[in-house]
């Protein structure tokens, strides 16, 4: 940590004067840092797209790369200085720099190999695709002759259709998909199960509250909720429990209609925060930030190459402070249009961003009680200069 810090500067991070040197309190027990090489994934193993074709190659190998690895150290399950017991998932914390698509990968990889994980520790409950798929039930009740949900919802885990069995039923129909699945639900055994499923579901629309009707669908004959785990793993029971929570919570507020529950959910993003430092024997996966005031035998800092400079200053919205009246949001300009005054409000915010980077890989370094890895994907190109690794490196 003085390495970095002095590597850095201590100015970079918003310091006014040199910390104090740190003083092991144990200095008789062994510690470990280990600077992985970035990872690029050649030669490595294909691993299967599913439905994340559309994020890259290298964060899909490099997620499944993290798994595995942690697969192993749980197996070889080395006794742990710190805790004089072999190593479990629960003394494992997993950091990234921020929430994106690579802290979804890894905890799906990390079912995916078997291993106990706590899962993120911020949930939008608008982005699991179990949320979605019981959204999707609720919208065919209220709206039967939209295709696209319908279609969706056909060969979502609740219904089980694959796409040729949904391809069949729809290329060349006349009128809207409801009608034909009513009209031809004899032709095949899975059409007529899937006609009276969803038939169910519109006779029950008019009468039940939005949370019963989920539990119908979760808890009743058809086992919603064991498809959709079967499907989209563990990961999935949170999404699912708080979306019958939030179904409560409305109804105490609203009228309990169906319509009213979808219109009301769709208003904001609702989010649960789970508490990281609840007892549990899972490895945890969360933010930097959301670490502060936690510790782990083992700590990953698993996107450490990531370039700053794409970090923060992104918006294209920036504030001005104007006396007596407060800050007031403008559009960002561009380079060749900006005046003096907005280049040095553009270089004040880029100096506080990177100042935060710091002090985020400050806060990262010190969660680690025994063991610290230092990771990431490499870009391309170059390790940026501003990234963690490279200042761990140098």
């Amino acid at each position: 940590v003085d390495a970095v810090i002095r590597e850095v500067d201590f100015r970079q991070m918003g310091l006014s004067e040199p910390p104090n040197a740190h003083q092991p309190f144990h200095a008789g027990r062994p510690g470990r840092v280990e600077l992985w090489p970035p990872f690029e994934g050649d030669g490595e193993e294909e691993v299967e797209e599913g439905e994340e074709g559309w994020i890259d190659d290298a964060s899909r190998l490099y997620a499944d790369a993290i798994a595995r690895q942690v697969k192993r150290w749980l197996a070889e399950a080395p006794v742990m200085a710190t805790t004089q017991q072999p190593l479990r998932p629960g003394d494992i914390l997993i950091l990234v720099r921020s929430r994106t698509e690579l802290a979804s990968l890894i905890v799906a990889r990390l079912y995916a190999q078997g291993v106990p994980v706590a899962g993120i520790d911020r949930l939008h409950l608008h982005k699991p695709l179990a949320v979605k798929d019981l959204l999707s039930a609720v919208s065919f009740a209220v709206q039967p002759l939209d295709d696209l949900n319908l279609a969706a919802l056909l060969v979502s885990p609740l219904i089980g259709w694959s796409q040729d069995e949904l391809y069949d039923l729809a290329h060349g129909r006349k009128g809207k998909l409801w009608p034909e699945l009513a009209g031809r639900r004899e032709e095949l055994p899975r059409w007529a199960e899937a006609h009276r499923v969803l038939a169910d579901w519109l006779a029950m629309a008019d009468y039940v509250t939005p949370a019963r009707f989920l539990e119908i669908i979760l808890s009743g004959p058809l086992n919603g909720r064991r498809k959709l785990l079967g499907r989209l793993g563990e990961a999935a029971r949170d999404p699912i429990e708080e979306l019958v929570a939030s179904a409560l919570a409305f109804e105490q507020e609203e009228i309990a209609s169906l319509d009213r529950f979808l219109a009301w959910f769709g208003r904001g993003e609702v989010e649960v925060k789970r508490d990281p430092a609840a007892p549990t024997d899972a490895v945890r996966v969360m933010t930097v930030h959301g670490a502060k005031g936690l510790e782990a035998p083992l700590v990953v800092l698993a996107d450490a190459t990531h370039d700053p400079d794409k970090v923060g200053g992104t918006s294209q919205i920036m504030e001005i402070g104007i006396r007596d009246v407060g800050k007031l949001p403008i559009l960002r300009p561009r380079k060749d249009e900006c005046a003096p005054i907005f280049r040095l409000l553009l270089n004040q915010a880029k100096d506080a961003d990177r100042q935060e980077h710091w002090r985020l890989a400050y806060v990262g370094l010190t969660r680690a009680a025994e063991r610290l890895v230092i990771a990431g994907v490499k870009p391309q190109g170059s390790v940026p200069e501003g990234s963690w690794d490279a200042a761990a490196g140098r």
